[in-house]
């Protein structure tokens, strides 16, 4: 059976698709935070999406891509935590 959890994250990612499929944009990115149940914690995304059509120019598929922003984060906070070079 599936967890409350694993049910929400795929509303907000469904939620998500069918909102950018059904807008006028044809490429969007926007920040989703979806739960990882192994690391028992929310973890941060970049979800890309873009539209690829038909030849009478409707949607026939959306391709959406969500990169894990947890490194970047961290090496943001260390740029952050670091001793500033030549204090």
């Amino acid at each position: 059976m599936r967890d409350a959890m694993q049910i929400k994250n795929q509303t907000q990612l469904s939620t998500y698709i069918f909102s950018f499929t059904n807008s006028f944009a044809e490429r969007e990115t926007a920040p989703m935070k979806l739960y990882n149940p192994a690391l028992k914690q929310e973890i941060e995304y970049d979800a890309r999406s873009g539209k690829i059509f038909n030849e009478r120019g409707q949607v026939s598929f959306t391709v959406s891509v969500l990169r894990d922003l947890t490194a970047v984060r961290k090496v943001e906070q260390l740029k952050v935590e670091a001793p500033h070079a030549g204090d």
